[in-house]
């Protein structure tokens, strides 16, 4: 992407938003601010904020990929964390270092492991996303393939799947939340399913600007003339 040159208008939107953040963080406990969560929903609108509002830039497919595969990884990882199905630190320190950790012998460094845990799953996730944004901009650099039109359909499939689901709670179940796997697992596939179909449907009229299709990329030109 050429470079700009940021205006001042731009710079002092910069600013301020730097300002809200740091004026958020001061205003949370500090227990907050050791889980890898609230960093990671707090950078995801500052990025839409900075890049497409203040920058005036476009998404393309790294853009949408690496937060579309980086929050559900990240919250599938950290529940498994969290119900001790996935504790990988737990195994690297208690194994390959030979340290038992035991909360009743020194709490200190349980805690930090523990801590350490959900670290550990952020990075995971943040690589897994970062692979998935590659293959996407190669996709869109070298194939012409717009991931970027799929995954703005495929949002606002997310957003129908979430209104649908929103109407049922509220007016269908009485405002019981589902609980029971089968609704849960039948949640999930309206979602995954809306996503895909909106997503393909979707990339006639969400192109990206200046990527067109693969068929009429390749396609020779017209002779002189010609009324095709």
């Amino acid at each position: 992407m050429p470079r700009r040159r940021m205006s001042l208008a731009q710079v002092m939107s910069l600013t301020a938003m730097s300002a809200c953040n740091l004026a958020l963080v001061r205003a949370v406990p500090s227990e907050f601010l050791l889980i890898p969560t609230f960093w990671i929903f707090l950078a995801l609108p500052d990025f839409v904020i900075a890049w497409k509002l203040i920058l005036r830039r476009d998404c393309r497919a790294f853009h949408y990929t690496f937060p579309i595969v980086l929050v559900p990884t990240f919250v599938v990882l950290a529940n498994l964390t969290a119900r001790e199905s996935l504790q990988i630190l737990h195994i690297l320190v208690g194994r390959f270092a030979g340290i038992v950790l035991d909360p009743r012998r020194n709490m200190r460094l349980f805690e930090v492991v523990q801590f350490g845990e959900f670290w550990l799953d952020a990075a995971l996730a943040v690589l897994l996303a970062w692979a998935a944004g590659m293959l996407a901009a190669w996709l869109e650099r070298s194939r012409r393939w717009d991931v970027a039109a799929f995954w703005r359909g495929a949002l606002l499939g997310l957003l129908a799947a979430m209104a649908i689901a929103t109407i049922y709670d509220a007016i269908l179940s009485n405002g019981q939340p589902v609980q029971d796997a089968y609704g849960i697992a039948a949640r999930l596939a309206l979602m995954a399913s809306l996503m895909i179909v909106a997503g393909a449907s979707g990339r006639p009229w969400l192109r990206s600007k200046g990527l067109s299709d693969p068929e009429t990329a390749t396609r020779p030109p017209a002779p002189a003339g010609s009324t095709r």
